[in-house]
């Protein structure tokens, strides 16, 4: 089989487009990190650098005033995105395996149920599901947001997965079964190792989703 080399002329114009694109992409993240340095009266400079730069923004939500405010927050915030995240992938790689492998009614309807619930709105269930929470007493807890997460990156993350797993072969599964695994241990010995980086990229998906969120 004939294999197609790049020229020195095309590596040059990927080269060019790639760094042209990362940067395009990581200037909101600069320009961002720059204001940080600047002082409160350099905040309506139209500059992109900070005419004095200064710790005194990072010192305050650190070791100052907003520190009780910020360290609480991104403490509650890294929490809750991690647990919702690791909850997700782990219900989501049970029901994308049981999709891709198995064969029952509705499995369809289910893809499509939850590609639908992915994009619904979710501001509008905010109001009933603050009354809600208020009422059973899961207002202001952990558990009254990891609960509202699971349900935006459950759906992405089972559709996501379930295109990983119907791309393993379904032969290396029942080769371990013929060497005397369960249905189980082929799954965690010989599924999953393949699957990880299927696994790795919803998790990414999924904490993006609830940290944004």
């Amino acid at each position: 089989m004939a294999t197609s080399k790049l020229s020195t002329r095309q590596r040059l114009s990927w080269a060019i487009i790639t760094i042209l694109v990362l940067l395009y992409a990581l200037f909101p993240v600069a320009a961002i990190l720059a204001t940080s340095f600047k002082t409160p009266a350099d905040l309506g400079n139209q500059s992109f650098l900070p005419n004095t730069w200064t710790w005194a923004n990072y010192e305050m939500i650190l070791t100052g005033s907003a520190q009780g405010l910020f360290l609480s927050a991104l403490r509650n915030s890294i929490g809750i995105t991690l647990i919702s995240t690791a909850i997700a992938v782990v219900l989501a790689t049970l029901a994308a395996y049981a999709i891709a492998r198995l064969n029952f009614p509705g499995k369809r309807l289910i893809l499509g149920a939850a590609l639908a619930v992915s994009i619904f709105p979710v501001i509008s269930v905010v109001t009933p599901l603050f009354n809600l929470w208020r009422t059973i007493g899961l207002y202001d807890t952990w558990l009254g947001l990891i609960i509202p997460y699971l349900s935006l990156t459950l759906p992405i993350s089972i559709w996501t997965l379930s295109a990983f797993f119907r791309q393993i072969p379904w032969e290396l599964e029942q080769a371990a079964q013929v060497d005397g695994a369960t249905q189980w241990q082929a799954f965690r010995k010989a599924i999953i190792p393949l699957a990880l980086p299927g696994v790795f990229t919803t998790a990414i998906i999924a904490f993006f989703i609830a940290w944004n969120d």
